[in-house]
């Protein structure tokens, strides 16, 4: 079972029309080229396009209300800020370039519709030469707990409650 949504410049997925807050599992940005865009002057600009891919571990919320400081930012902030010595801090970063050792595990129940799925395209102005199109998947889940730990030495950081039924 899988919803479709399709979205509006300047609308956002999870605040007007999805309704969903995710953690971010992957996301990829890739240019897909440029063109000469005109306005009514004879003004022109370079416009670059790119395509953008969202893959996230959601969870819905009823209205755009419960999307605040109480709730999916809060949760955010509670499973990722957390204290760390120097030594530790540099052991979860790992190598850099990309290569921490730091893992989230996400513990929940499927949440119908189980794949939400939705596009948007942001289109380019004078100011905002970008044309993007963004595709976010997300897997829809009633997270019951969050932890955040170190996959090379299996230390777990920290381990977040949620109240989500």
């Amino acid at each position: 079972m899988y919803a479709d949504s399709y979205v509006k410049r300047g609308e956002s997925l999870s605040d007007n029309f999805l309704k969903i807050a995710g953690f971010a599992t992957k996301l990829t940005e890739k240019e897909t080229g440029s063109y000469i865009g005109s306005n009514a002057f004879g003004a022109e600009v370079k416009i670059q396009k790119s395509l953008v891919s969202w893959v996230l571990v959601g969870r819905t919320y009823p209205s755009t209300a419960a999307i605040d400081e109480s709730g999916y930012y809060a949760l955010e902030r509670k499973a990722t800020n957390f204290p760390l010595s120097a030594d530790k801090a540099r052991e979860a970063i790992g190598g850099g370039a990309g290569k921490t050792n730091t893992r989230a595990v996400v513990i929940g129940t499927f949440k119908s519709p189980f794949i939400e799925r939705g596009w948007e395209l942001e289109k380019p102005t004078m100011d905002y030469p970008f044309e993007r199109s963004a595709e976010v998947k997300a897997l829809m889940i009633n997270i019951e707990e969050i932890w955040i730990y170190n996959e090379k030495n299996g230390e777990i950081y920290n381990k977040v409650k949620v109240n989500s039924r």
